[in-house]
């Protein structure tokens, strides 16, 4: 039998941190009331958050960064998914400081405690901005197509 190779617990929170901190992706830990704990430069670019310090000295709340519309849609869901399974994946509507919103695809993490109640969550969440709007492009191609089709005088095979 091979010997089993380094686990996760062999990689030093050092490099774990600084593939987050260079990701352009938003990762963020966050306790169950909502308080933001960590946040990496991507997110906390987002949030206008000036720095890791800035999280410890004025509680910042991550429901103040989702639109009520998507946490009025999504809370629910991720709440019961998150307490049944320990993970949610879904698309929020991401809100900045200036009133900007961004579409996001967000998973969650639930991390518990020995006991099995919820301690606190890690998120991951991606912009699909340029996604929606390839999406919505390739969408209005199709439909002048179509028109274009339904209006020849002859047929088109």
């Amino acid at each position: 039998m091979d010997a089993p190779g380094p686990g996760p617990t062999a990689v030093g929170m050092a490099e774990l941190v600084d593939l987050l901190e260079s990701s352009n992706d938003l990762a963020f830990i966050f306790d169950v009331s909502g308080r933001i704990r960590w946040a990496n430069a991507a997110a906390r670019a987002f949030a206008r958050i000036d720095g890791v310090d800035a999280l410890a000295e004025r509680p910042h709340l991550l429901r103040a960064f989702v639109t009520p519309a998507s946490r009025e849609r999504n809370l629910p869901v991720a709440l019961a998914q998150l307490a049944q399974h320990g993970s949610w994946t879904g698309e929020i509507d991401g809100l900045r400081p200036d009133g900007s919103t961004a579409p996001l695809s967000i998973s969650v993490i639930a991390h518990r405690r020995p006991d099995g109640t919820v301690d606190s969550c890690s998120a991951i969440a991606r912009d699909i901005s340029a996604a929606r709007a390839v999406v919505q492009t390739l969408g209005a191609n199709e439909q002048r197509m179509r028109t274009l089709v339904d209006s020849a005088p002859i047929g088109i095979f």
